[in-house]
């Protein structure tokens, strides 16, 4: 069987890094597809990983995907390697500035814009970087920003003095309900 790459995307708390972590695991007989044994090893010798990153920004007419990438082994200060010589375990936080340097735009905020954002990771052989030894294309819908606000509107909430406006409490549970259908 062949490498089975698996990455997990989500954002930190404060919506300001974008986290992409490999979880391919080890080889064995309940993961066919993780690293080593009779496939691929995860050396940094042999291997390396370059990550596209797709973001896409709609306005009033239209929606476009802008698209940067990154390779693992130019990001020395945000990637983590559990195993300096392996890829097994990787963790990149690419930054809002990092993501508009790499998609050559720029946002107005710090924190990464609600939305759509298409990861996909390429394994490649160092020695021949045209032919892609594994990939992995994730989808992840950042709601970041809009779950925050929900959540301090929801704790903005006394519920000793505002149960009695029950304008505010349809609204807080309108926007509590909204968040729950986005999940």
């Amino acid at each position: 069987m062949a490498l089975d790459l698996k990455i997990n995307v989500q954002t930190t708390d404060d919506c300001r890094n974008l986290v992409i972590e490999d979880v391919t695991g080890n080889y064995s007989a309940t993961n066919p597809g993780g690293w080593g044994q009779l496939n691929i090893s995860p050396s940094s010798l042999e291997y390396s990983i370059t990550i596209a990153i797709q973001v896409y920004i709609g306005d009033e007419d239209s929606v476009k995907a802008i698209e940067g990438s990154f390779k693992l082994d130019a990001f020395d200060d945000s990637v983590i390697l559990p195993n300096k010589d392996s890829l097994k375990g990787f963790k990149l936080s690419v930054t809002n500035d990092m993501l508009n340097a790499a998609i050559n735009t720029s946002y107005t905020s710090k924190e990464l814009s609600d939305g759509l954002i298409v990861v996909k990771t390429l394994l490649v052989h160092i020695n021949d970087s045209t032919d892609i030894d594994a990939e992995d294309t994730v989808e992840f819908i950042n709601k970041c920003m809009v779950s925050n606000l929900v959540d301090k509107t929801l704790t903005a909430v006394n519920t000793n003095t505002d149960l009695d406006d029950p304008e505010l409490i349809e609204r807080v549970l309108l926007a509590k309900s909204l968040l729950t259908n986005l999940n």
